[in-house]
């Protein structure tokens, strides 16, 4: 997602809050997506605490998109709570932790989380 269109997810979902319109899962994992790619971490925590709010947090698509987002603002650590707070660890939370962990350099970590996933 370029920058300009993260911009205007953004917006679209201000927007949606100012009219009191309804939120989904979908919403908010794209508008976590949003934010990971312009590197808003502000806006990130905000869309975390509203998933927490609207009860989203533990919709696949929306705790992958938070520990995808944690994981692209630099923020390894919240992105491995919220990966450790999940019931349900598949294979493409771990690859998106894993990925997560290449970007930033820790090469040895993220191998550590790709042998998670050879292991299931």
């Amino acid at each position: 997602m370029e920058n300009c269109l993260a911009d205007e997810v953004l917006s679209c979902l201000n927007q949606m809050q100012k009219d009191c319109a309804p939120l989904d899962a979908f919403t908010i994992s794209c508008s976590l997506t949003a934010g990971a790619t312009t590197g808003d971490i502000e806006r990130g925590q905000e869309l975390h605490v509203l998933a927490v709010v609207e009860n989203f947090e533990t919709e696949s698509l929306v705790s992958n998109g938070l520990v995808d987002m944690y994981s692209k603002c630099g923020l390894l650590l919240e992105s491995k709570e919220v990966f450790n707070e999940l019931h349900v660890k598949d294979a493409v939370f771990l690859i998106t932790l894993a990925t997560g962990y290449a970007e930033l350099g820790y090469m040895e970590e993220a191998s550590e989380r790709m042998k998670m996933i050879r292991a299931e």
